[in-house]
């Protein structure tokens, strides 16, 4: 995933298996696998899916175009 160079693919910025959450009650998790990815204003596709409903041939087609082109590239 570190290779891939899209502009339609997220970047991961960091990952690792040394993660730690200290929750409100004071307990810690420990050793939480985690990677970090670049921030992507907008939102999700799914949320925007959600939201909208049906969003119209012309809109399928440009998120359909899009996710082929990654697809073809990876």
């Amino acid at each position: 995933m570190l290779g891939l160079k899209h502009p339609n693919i997220v970047k991961i910025e960091g990952y690792g298996a040394d993660g730690l959450v200290k929750k409100p009650s004071g307990r810690e998790i420990k050793k939480l696998v985690y990677i970090m990815l670049e921030h992507v204003s907008g939102g999700l596709l799914f949320d925007l899916c959600q939201t909208l409903g049906g969003m119209g041939e012309d809109a399928g087609r440009f998120f359909l175009t899009q996710l082929l082109d990654v697809i073809a590239y990876m």
